[in-house]
């Protein structure tokens, strides 16, 4: 099943198949982002507004979806990987510096109002890709991709086009990468 991490009625209804297959998650990652390249005044801004979305407001659904299903078991983890743009604007990259300067105070705000309740939150500053094989689903442009985890119940993202490849991912869209529901 398809699912774009910005849209929260396919993010909700990754998050219910998780919990009727594995259980509740106790830990969600967003590791999702979206670039647009290039000197700031001939960037397109539809292209901008998109890797925004991606790398800023997509951590909000699954956040959101994550928290509120560990409230009530006041235990669990939501990490967020930014980038030393999280924190640092550079030159022909302003796009993904909006993105992920966003994604930092998301994590900042989640962590202070859920901290107390339980659940942990952290945003990584973590610059590189994931190093390994990939594959396109047929017909597409889509990579199909996750980050291996060892948590028993774990909803994870990935953005890398060098992330480990697995069956079973949830597809972004042009441009982004793969939603992975992971059980290890």
């Amino acid at each position: 099943m398809p699912a774009t991490p910005t849209d929260p009625e396919e993010v909700e209804r990754l998050f219910g198949l998780v919990e009727r297959e594995i259980g509740t998650p106790d830990l969600v990652v967003y590791n999702a982002s979206g670039r647009a390249r290039g000197p700031f005044v001939d960037l397109v801004p539809a292209e901008v507004a998109q890797a925004i979305a991606v790398s800023g407001y997509g951590g909000f659904p699954g956040g959101a979806a994550g928290g509120r299903r560990m409230l009530p078991n006041k235990h669990g983890a939501i990490l967020f990987t930014g980038a030393s743009a999280s924190v640092k604007g550079y030159a022909q990259s302003a796009p993904f510096a909006m993105g992920k300067f966003a994604l930092r105070g998301l994590a900042q705000s989640m962590a202070r109002e859920l901290s107390p309740q339980g659940i942990h939150v952290a945003h990584f500053v973590i610059d590189g890709g994931i190093r390994s094989a990939v594959r396109t689903e047929p017909g597409t442009s889509r990579t199909q991709c996750s980050i291996p985890m060892r948590s028993r119940k774990a909803i994870g993202t990935c953005c890398s086009s060098r992330a480990v490849p697995g069956a079973g991912s949830w597809s972004c869209g042009p441009g982004w990468r793969s939603f992975k529901a992971i059980n290890s």
